[in-house]
């Protein structure tokens, strides 16, 4: 029995059900409770392919849960994907293939002042996450995601129809338990930064994912190899290799997809392989579902019906069949052919698309927007404390004494060492406490601010550079540190101006890297001349060791958003 609707069948280990339950009551009752329609919202588009649109509306659905606002209108626009004529006069789009995101659905003409719109941000979700955490007791990002995506993804009767059509095409539809292994394998747009390194390319290719299919579906008995692919040269060769199992494309064989309009999304060389060829003849090729959604999104279903998954955690159709997998069997059984990690939605993605890998346990160089803990070097604790004024120009901890009392673990029955006084630096005018009022603004620099401000070791101070008037100051800042923040280090040309605004006497300085990393060596020889002012230096970065041999100053790892272990960064 094929399952399309993963939202009802979720079963998950007797010890996360408690935080599971909790989490599908939160989703459920934000979007389908009798008073949902007080409060709405509405996700903003987001311009993707299909999978990453599914991944955006589970994290606008997240957003939505959190603050209790009912989502109006669809989470998200899938009209390039209904290519089918006669569907496309019943629906277009989100609504073709999914039900209702809320009970409120309909009410998309609601006036816009009085709907609130989400911008999903996939690149950051700890603090969501975090916040889930807290409310729920769920401390998965896995188990987070597969219950939003089991959701989202709730089908209409013709998707059930259309994934029961394919799957008797592959020959899992009389099957309780499917034993079969599935496959996804991108090579449209995600194989060509990996050509120039034959060992990672050739892990990519057709051959290889022969190899896989056939060594686990060995192991674990499995009957058949599941496929999907956007391209037809890897359709092509897996369906002609002598093989101890058959290798079956799905959602359908090559000659059962017409390509219509725009191409776009996973079936790209598939599609452009068809077109200007009409439909086969065949009885497989239901016309009822010649349709891009239909079949993309039947070909999702059905790879997450088998017992394991082979893939590469860089396509969001791969995370997006682990995420159902996982609601199913959990943890769930995936693999990825370049030894990658699942990461949810964006997190992991670098600004510069196409980063080899996405989870970080094989890569240090990839540009992580949403670091946790874990992805930076061990950072031991108890450090000797160079003492104020010290000559040591590398640095080592923030030189004041009521920092140190902090780092020193207290012994029993002694006082709680005093409060911190850390000065954060602004500007005229736009302090970070103006520029972060809002609490749904998620800037990593007003997460650093926010957690800063509520630490109870730390009494937190915005001042600025000068005096209100433009004058210089004439005394140094009552603080015991000083945080130079975002502003100063946003490009090259800020950071030597901040040094020369911040006086000889000044408390010893904090330099907050900011995200981006532009100009890293201008701004690391920035830091070597006054090496003497700083005491350290934090960013989200691995590479923290060569920080500090170019500036001489020691450098630590702080995260970007809000984590259950930022008190110890902070």
């Amino acid at each position: 029995m094929v399952v399309t609707d993963f939202w009802a069948a979720q079963t998950v280990p007797k010890s996360f059900q408690a935080g599971v339950a909790a989490w599908r009551t939160a989703i459920a009752e934000s979007q389908q409770s009798a008073t949902a329609c007080d409060s709405v919202c509405r996700c903003a588009p987001h311009h993707a392919g299909l999978a990453s649109k599914l991944h955006a509306s589970a994290v606008c659905l997240l957003q939505a849960t959190l603050n209790r606002c009912a989502i109006v209108g669809p989470p998200t626009q899938l009209n390039e994907y209904t290519t089918n004529s006669t569907l496309r006069e019943r629906c277009t789009g989100f609504e073709c293939y999914f039900q209702p995101i809320s009970r409120c659905s309909q009410q998309a003409g609601a006036s816009r002042s009085s709907v609130k719109t989400i911008h999903a941000d996939q690149r950051h979700l700890l603090q969501p996450f975090a916040r889930v955490a807290n409310m729920t007791g769920l401390r998965s990002e896995l188990l987070i995601m597969s219950t939003l995506v089991a959701w989202v993804m709730r089908p209409q009767p013709i998707l059930v129809d259309a994934a029961h059509h394919f799957a008797v095409l592959a020959g899992i539809a009389a099957d309780e338990a499917p034993r079969c292994v599935s496959q996804h394998v991108r090579h449209g747009d995600k194989v060509n930064a990996l050509r120039s390194n034959a060992a990672l390319f050739e892990r990519l290719s057709s051959t290889s994912f022969w190899r896989w299919g056939v060594r686990l579906a060995t192991v674990h008995g499995g009957e058949r190899v599941l496929f999907m692919t956007d391209a037809s040269s890897v359709q092509e060769d897996l369906t002609s290799f002598e093989s101890p199992v058959p290798f079956v494309p799905v959602p359908a064989p090559l000659e059962c997809f017409v390509a219509a309009g725009h191409v776009k999304g996973a079936a790209t060389d598939v599609l452009k392989r068809r077109r200007g060829k009409g439909l086969s003849s065949s009885p497989a090729c239901n016309p009822t579902f010649t349709d891009e959604g239909l079949q993309m999104i039947s070909g999702i279903v059905l790879l997450s019906q088998c017992m394991l998954f082979v893939g590469q955690q860089t396509s969001n159709v791969d995370r997006v069949v682990v995420e159902l997998l996982a609601t199913r069997q959990y943890p769930p059984a995936s693999y990825d052919v370049l030894n990658d990690v699942y990461a949810p939605a964006a997190m992991g993605v670098g600004l510069h698309e196409l980063t080899t890998w996405r989870g970080a346990m094989t890569s240090v160089k990839n540009t992580r927007n949403d670091p946790r803990v874990e992805d930076s070097e061990p950072v031991r604790v108890a450090r000797p404390v160079v003492a104020h004024g010290s000559s040591d120009g590398a640095g080592g901890l923030l030189p004041s004494s009521a920092l140190a009392a902090a780092w020193q673990p207290a012994t029993q029955g002694a006082p709680a060492p005093p409060r911190l006084r850390i000065a954060w630096l602004g500007v005229k005018n736009e302090t970070v406490s103006s520029v972060c009022s809002s609490a749904e603004d998620v800037q990593y620099y007003c997460e650093w601010y926010r957690a800063l401000r509520d630490s109870p070791e730390v009494d937190l101070s915005v001042t600025d550079l000068l005096n209100p008037d433009d004058t210089p100051r004439t005394g140094p800042l009552s603080a015991d540190a000083i945080l130079l923040p975002h502003y100063c280090t946003v490009n090259v040309p800020r950071l030597p101006v901040c040094f020369v605004k911040v006086r000889s006497d000044d408390p010893p300085l904090v330099v907050m890297l900011n995200k981006m990393f532009e100009g890293v060596r201008a701004k690391m020889s920035t830091l070597h001349r006054h090496r003497q002012q700083v005491a350290l230096i934090v960013a989200a970065t691995p590479t923290l060791r060569q920080y500090e041999q170019s500036s001489g100053v020691r450098a630590a790892f702080l995260p970007y958003g809000v984590s259950p272990r930022f008190g110890i960064h902070a």
